[in-house]
């Protein structure tokens, strides 16, 4: 098969699930990754901007916005610098004018919704990993009391602190991709290692802000 046959038959690969069907996640190895999705939090955008620039800038390390004071020292004095992210959401004119005109219509507000959710996978991931089961694990995430993971309770903490409209990991986006039918054709070498392989690589790639390295 000729490597871009995939684009072919993508549904066999890739699959999007969110809480009205997390129980339909298939039982087989894979990777996958959480998105949070992208909803009007309010008739404001600016308010969008804000909460999706505050989940964008977590860093798992400080578990929150990450600040560090840096001593600095000179020949007579020591200075103390503080580094930290500074989110920035501001909407440039012309999106301020586009919200204007869409929030005037119902069907088009409609629609603009249903983009902008569908857009959440076109986002940074949240959080990236391996499996062997990956409706097992889709549910292990869900679970604030799973002592094997702890993404749960970083971004329900960090959700509650803020105030985002997506409290816990069960109003997230869970994607994953299946790799049982493309371990069937590796020999045993590949198979030990192929979803760890792919787990690393995608991380490194997407940098999933509630990620541990």
């Amino acid at each position: 098969m000729a490597l871009s046959d995939v684009w072919r038959d993508l549904g066999n690969y890739i699959s999007v699930y969110t809480d009205n069907n997390f129980d339909t996640v298939p039982e087989s190895p894979g990777v996958y990754a959480w998105f949070y999705p992208i909803k009007l939090p309010s008739m404001e955008i600016e308010d969008l901007a804000n909460e999706m620039s505050c989940v964008q800038n977590y860093d798992a390390k400080f578990r929150g916005l990450p600040s560090k004071k840096v001593d600095i020292d000179f020949n007579w004095k020591k200075t103390e610098v503080t580094l930290k992210t500074v989110p920035d959401s501001a909407m440039k004119p012309i999106a301020e004018r586009g919200w204007s005109e869409v929030k005037k219509s119902n069907e088009a507000l409609t629609e603009f919704r249903k983009i902008l959710l569908v857009s959440s996978i076109l986002m940074p991931p949240l959080y990236i990993g391996k499996t062997k089961n990956l409706r097992q694990r889709c549910i292990q995430h869900q679970n604030l009391s799973c002592e094997q993971n702890s993404f749960s309770k970083r971004f329900y903490d960090y959700a509650q602190e803020n105030s985002l409209g997506s409290k816990s990991v069960k109003d997230l986006i869970f994607v994953c991709i299946k790799t049982d039918e493309i371990n069937s054709n590796s020999d045993q070498v590949g198979k030990d290692y192929f979803e760890e392989l792919i787990e690393e690589v995608l991380k490194i790639s997407a940098k999933p802000v509630f990620g541990r390295l």
